[in-house]
């Protein structure tokens, strides 16, 4: 097994698994249809096609037991991705929040508050949430890889 101090780092630069790479697959497509600029430098650099092959080369995750399904990057992964994986490729510029919030939600929240947990309806206009919804969709700066035999650990 992988010792307890490399998996409390994340994946990093040197591990991943199938599903994570499908996934950043599936982000880099929607943001280069999305983006026209983005879509160039994916097109540039093939980064779409490296991460693809590299999927490829991962076996099933019950042949990735010892490492609870996490694929140790070999010399020809590096190669093909090292300068995409994990990396900041694309990140939104949103506009900020603050005067998309609906301020009527939180009339007597004070009271509310003192009288026991509640909850506050409708904060945020659909047009905060539709930006929040795109920022999260786009931003390709999430990138902590869990190990997939183990995920359900983390969420429960």
């Amino acid at each position: 097994p992988l010792r307890d101090a490399l998996v409390a780092k994340g994946a990093g630069a040197h591990y991943s698994s199938a599903y994570k790479l499908q996934h950043d697959v599936e982000q880099l497509e929607y943001v280069a249809a999305r983006n026209a600029t983005i879509a160039a430098y994916l097109d540039e650099h093939a980064v779409i096609e490296r991460f693809q092959r590299v999927r490829r080369r991962i076996p099933p995750l019950d042949q990735l037991q010892r490492t609870n399904g996490l694929w140790a990057f070999r010399p020809e992964d590096t190669a093909d991705i090292g300068d995409f994986y994990n990396r900041a490729i694309h990140v939104p510029d949103p506009q900020p929040v603050t005067p998309m919030l609906n301020a009527e939600a939180f009339a007597d929240a004070d009271a509310r508050f003192r009288a026991g947990p509640f909850a506050i309806d409708d904060a945020l206009t659909p047009a905060a949430l539709d930006q929040i919804r795109s920022l999260l969709l786009e931003s390709t700066v999430f990138f902590e890889t869990k190990m997939p035999a183990v995920f359900g650990g983390y969420v429960g």
